[in-house]
């Protein structure tokens, strides 16, 4: 994804990417392959990008229809929507240490999300570790090119 991409996209969704996320973002690109792991999961830029519904709509959407939108945060991120039904997200203001949240609808009652990974980077660290390490060398280069 751009950085004119993702500009883009924290307006539309009034929620600021966490730095190492949003520079893994701008490395892979809109590659839905990127990160083996996530193949065939949902996750994609083109899914963060799509006007019509993106993946954080959705998500609120599969929320509110089961009673239980106030347990999504107001600085909620949705990393990747499985089928319409299944979904993980960060609490953004916590940057890439936020937990992980997982939440899903099915026939059961539906159960608050919760959390199944300690934080962003160490489910990154698990699912693309070299991947992560480069957006993380990348974005500490950035900060120390952007210091007076």
């Amino acid at each position: 994804m751009s950085e004119a991409e993702l500009s883009t996209l924290e307006a539309n969704i009034s929620v600021k990417i966490p730095p190492i996320y949003r520079t893994l973002l701008r490395l892979v690109g809109n590659n839905p392959y990127a990160i083996a792991a996530l193949v065939g999961s949902g996750w994609n830029g083109r899914d963060l990008l799509n006007p019509i519904e993106t993946i954080q709509q959705a998500t609120l959407e599969l929320l509110d229809r089961n009673g239980a939108f106030e347990h999504f945060p107001e600085d909620g991120f949705v990393l990747l929507m499985h089928q319409g039904y299944s979904f993980l997200y960060i609490e953004a203001g916590k940057g890439d240490d936020s937990p992980v949240f997982t939440g899903e609808e099915t026939d059961e009652p539906f159960r608050p999300p919760r959390v199944c990974q300690e934080t962003l980077h160490t489910m990154m660290m698990e699912i693309a570790p070299e991947l992560w390490a480069e957006a993380t060398q990348l974005h500490q280069l950035e900060r120390l090119n952007q210091r007076p």
